[in-house]
């Protein structure tokens, strides 16, 4: 997916005061692990969006490199996270 496109998908979140990030692993039948972050959040007319942000081939599946995974995926988008209580910058 395009920079552009996951910055866009990010900025409609950080707008909104509610957001998570939704992040899975499986694996398939021939031992690829595969992760899927998807973000959502709730928009000022309380409805729920769920935007699929990325799926990646992974090596290992542990939690250390999962939250890796993620956190390199946002950074690259370079954009501020507003939540209720605080603000970051990644």
């Amino acid at each position: 997916m395009s920079h552009e496109v996951i910055r866009g998908i990010v900025r409609h979140c950080s707008e909104n005061c509610f957001f998570s990030i939704i992040a899975d692993e499986s694996t398939d039948i021939s031992g690829k692990q595969q992760f899927s972050i998807s973000l959502c959040y709730v928009a000022q007319d309380f409805t729920l969006h769920e935007e699929f942000f990325g799926l990646y081939e992974v090596n290992k599946a542990d939690a250390d490199h999962l939250s890796k995974m993620i956190l390199v995926g946002l950074v690259s988008t370079s954009t501020y996270y507003v939540g209720k209580h605080t603000t970051v910058l990644l």
